[in-house]
Parts: C-alpha cells; sequence; structure tokens
C-alpha cells in the first residue's frame, strides 16, 4: 500500500433520498440523530439517481454507465452482427433441427429494447425459425408509465399481426423471474399449462394495473391469448441486457421433477440467453460481457490500494460482478464482509488490508411507516459507529445512496402515507481536509461517485472530481450549497 492514500469510508444507505417535503416527520433528530448532525456540521448536497434498484444503482455508480452494457454492445447495425456471430448461427441452427417452438423473454423498457427484440426476431425468421412467443417481462424503472408500456406493446403488436410465425405469450413482472422461488414456481406453471389469467383486452388490464398503482415489477403474470405451452424440446432465449439471475426459472425448466410431482412435466428444454447469466448451470450466450473501461477494481490498482464491501451474502455475485467491470472474476483488490447488526465496526475499518470500506445498507425491504423508521433508526446507529472511528483515525467518509425508494402505505384513517425518496440522494462528506465554505461540490450525479472517492484517496492522479474549491474551475460557482 502506497503511505499517501487517504483511507475513505462511503456509507451507502440505500433506498434513502431526499423527501423535502418530509411531512410525516420522519427524518427528524429522534430517527436519524447522526445523519441530521454530520448534514449540519459538513458540506452537503445532493445528486440525482435514475437507479431504482441496488443493482442498477452499483452498475453505475461502478462503471459509471447510465445505460444497460447490452444497448451499447448490439448498437445499431444488428442485423449483420448476428449474421457473424458463430454462437447465434449454432443457436439458430439448433432451434431449427428441433422445429419446435421458441420462447423468448424480453424486456420492453424503452424504444431501444423495443427495436432490437425486433431486428431479432427478424434474423430468426430470416434463419426459417418459425413458431415463436414472446414473453414480456416488466420493470420497474424510473421513468415508466403505463401510458409507455400501452406505447411500446402496440409497437410490438404490429410485428406480431403482420408475421404468423410470432405470437405475444405470458406478460410478468420481474419479480416473478429473480425475488421468490414459489412466484417463479406460479410462473412456470402458467407456461406448461396455459393456465391462470386470461385478458384478451390488453387495454382493460393496463387501465386496472394503473388504477391499482401496480409496480411493472409486481405485476402477476398473465396473458392476452394462448398456444403459448412450453413443451418438451422446446427452446427459450432470453433477451437480457445485464447479470440477472435467472436461477430459479432456469432450475425449474431443467429439473422441473425436483420442485413437482405433476404427471407430466415438460423435459429437454433448451436455454440461452444474450448475454451471460446468472444460474446453477452454464447456459450458452450469445455474447460475453467484454470489461467495461473504468470500474471499481481497476481504480484501486490505479491507486494501488484495496476495497472492502460490507453487505448481505445476496448481493454479493452482483456487487462482485459490476466492480469487476461486468466480470464474474475474484480480483485480490476486493474483498467482501457480511453485514450484521453487531459487526465489530472498530475492527472493521481499522484492518490494515483495506483503505477504502463500502457499508452497503438498505431500507428498502419496508411495508409501512414504522419499519421504515426503524430501518432508518438501525442504520443512523450504524452510522454513528462509523462516523466516530472515523473521525478517531482522522479517515475520510462520504455519506449517500445509490437510489431511493417511493412508496405509499395506508394510515388509519385510510389516508395515505407517500414516501418519496426517488429523485434526490444525499452526500455528506466528512472529512477535515474537506472544508465547509472553503469546498464545494460541483454538479453531478451516482455515475461521478465512485471516481469523487478516488480523486479524495490519491489527489491529482487525473482521476475527475465533483469536489473544488473556488479556484477550482467555473463548475464550482454552479453548485454551492
Amino acid at each position: 500500500m502506497q503511505e499517501d492514500i487517504r483511507r475513505t469510508v462511503l456509507f451507502l444507505i440505500n433506498g434513502f433520498g431526499v423527501d423535502k417535503r418530509d411531512i410525516y416527520d420522519i427524518l427528524n433528530d429522534n430517527t436519524v440523530p447522526y445523519i441530521n448532525k454530520l448534514a449540519r456540521e459538513n458540506i452537503y448536497t445532493t445528486m440525482p439517481s435514475i437507479a431504482t434498484d441496488y443493482k442498477t444503482g452499483f452498475r453505475m455508480f461502478s462503471i459509471g454507465q447510465k445505460d444497460l452494457p447490452g444497448y451499447k454492445k448490439l448498437g445499431e447495425d444488428m442485423l449483420s452482427k448476428f449474421e457473424k456471430n458463430e454462437r447465434f448461427n449454432n443457436i439458430a441452427n439448433e432451434v431449427l433441427s428441433r422445429n419446435k417452438k421458441l420462447h423468448i423473454f424480453c424486456y420492453l423498457d424503452n424504444e431501444t429494447t423495443i427495436e432490437q427484440a425486433k431486428k431479432i426476431i427478424q434474423c430468426l425468421n430470416g434463419k426459417g425459425i418459425k413458431n415463436i412467443y414472446i414473453h414480456v417481462i416488466l420493470r420497474t424503472l424510473k421513468d415508466f408509465t403505463y401510458k409507455k408500456l400501452e406505447k411500446n406493446i402496440n409497437s410490438l403488436k404490429l410485428v406480431i399481426f403482420n408475421n404468423p410465425n410470432v405470437n405475444f405469450g405470458v406478460f410478468l413482472g420481474s419479480d416473478m423471474i429473480d425475488k421468490n422461488l414459489n412466484e417463479t414456481k406460479e410462473l412456470y406453471q402458467m407456461l406448461i399449462t396455459e393456465v391462470g389469467e386470461r385478458w384478451p383486452d390488453f387495454v382493460r388490464k393496463i387501465d386496472i394495473l394503473e388504477s391499482k398503482k401496480t409496480k411493472p415489477s409486481e405485476i402477476r403474470p398473465f396473458f392476452i391469448t394462448g398456444g403459448f405451452k412450453v413443451e418438451e424440446g422446446d427452446s427459450i432465449l432470453f433477451l437480457n441486457y445485464e447479470y440477472v439471475d435467472y436461477t430459479n426459472i432456469v432450475d425449474l425448466f431443467q429439473n422441473p421433477k425436483l420442485y413437482f410431482s405433476l404427471s407430466h412435466l415438460p423435459g429437454d428444454i433448451h436455454v440461452y440467453s444474450l448475454f451471460p447469466l446468472k444460474s446453477k448451470v452454464n447456459i450458452t450466450s450469445i455474447y460475453e460481457n467484454e470489461e467495461s473501461e473504468n470500474h471499481l477494481v481497476k481504480y484501486m490498482e490505479k491507486i494501488q490500494s484495496k476495497a472492502l464491501v460490507i453487505t448481505t451474502q445476496d448481493r454479493i455475485p452482483y456487487i462482485n460482478n459490476f466492480c469487476n467491470g461486468l466480470q464474474n472474476v475474484k480480483s485480490d483488490r476486493l474483498d467482501f464482509m457480511l453485514l450484521d447488526d453487531n459487526l465489530p465496526i472498530a475492527n472493521v475499518v481499522t484492518n490494515p488490508n483495506y483503505q477504502f470500506y463500502i457499508f452497503d445498507l438498505d431500507i428498502s425491504n419496508v411495508n409501512n411507516i414504522n419499519e421504515l423508521r426503524n430501518a432508518l433508526i438501525k442504520a443512523d446507529t450504524m452510522l454513528g459507529k462509523v462516523a466516530y472511528q472515523c473521525k478517531l483515525y482522522d479517515y475520510s467518509l462520504f455519506i449517500s445512496s445509490l437510489y431511493g425508494i417511493s412508496r405509499e402505505w395506508k394510515r388509519e384513517n385510510n389516508q395515505v402515507y407517500h414516501i418519496d425518496y426517488s429523485n434526490e440522494m444525499p452526500l455528506i462528506i466528512v472529512d477535515r481536509l474537506i472544508i465547509k465554505g472553503k469546498h464545494y461540490v460541483n454538479q453531478g450525479t451516482i455515475i461521478n461517485l465512485l471516481p469523487t472517492l478516488i480523486n479524495n484517496m490519491k489527489p491529482n492522479n487525473g482521476i475527475p472530481s465533483m469536489i473544488s474549491t473556488p479556484s477550482g474551475g467555473i463548475l464550482s460557482s454552479l453548485f454551492k450549497r
């Protein structure tokens, strides 16, 4: 380790954000005394974030990319890229030789995913593949509206109505894939039986979902028309654009007898993906994820340091993937420790093996206002312990969040609690060398947070920072708080 590295702690309270109204008086000194004290006494500002979950947040934070990596990889000239892709041609030939159905699971997040889905369907048809069913995965994104969803579905309908070889299958929220095994089993049973919620009037279904303010990721599976049943010998292609956990759904298709005692379960199901996905078995993907240009581990190598991420077991594979630039590898520049209420904070932050510490707390898994308050109290209590150690050993402490929740909960009198932390993320900088009134934070987003932290650990290394002095450039005068 270089002696001139300034040890730095990033304390994340993911799910937390700035609710300027705070009409329920949650963010008072009884709930978050340390957050309030540190914000009053040190540099405090906010950053926008378009992330809606920790996976998107960590991806944007670590590799500095707003869009999903697959968008850029595929680009505009998709047809010619597929024609030249050996893996795609091998998959297409395998599917064609079976002469069975091909089930494509795809996102319809925006115009990019729609156009890419269209091009892939066009290319598969060109290979002679018929009988394609499109299963639509819906996700909760920052700019999601049901009007946009209806528009996106109508755009894809034009392809389907003009192509007798393509039909819609099941519509489902992304939580049905990677959240809960029981929900994934419900989806699987619908796919193999064609029994479930049927809505020939799609617009009516959309109106109901909108009126109930259902999050798209939580939509229970439904279908418009039949014919999509997954049967023996069928193929499945996941048009995934990032490292998603498909373990449950893949395992159900490949080992159904481990989960069901039904008399007839389809076997010999062949599964493929666009990019590598998380699964118990190796799934053939059309593309490999290329290492991103910048990411946390690469920064650690540049400044000859090592990072420790304190998080929960289920998040480690994803955070490791993002911090290694979308590569599922083990780096000697990055370690993990399990987050625990009884974590010995002093021992953790004084471990001489590390120079950069990330505490990954999350308050998003709450179901009412009291649970939210308790989650904030717990996070704030740990922050107090971390802040004490940082002051004792002269560490730099950054407090922030990578995404914020937006929730509504019913109250006793049938009124509604509306908490909205989704627009602005807090950024508190506690460092005796970064002085309130003398240093300023230039406008940035969570994409700019990691380079700022690295620059703080080792200044003058060519890595851009949001922090500046009055003489640090014109931007410093634009974002003084």
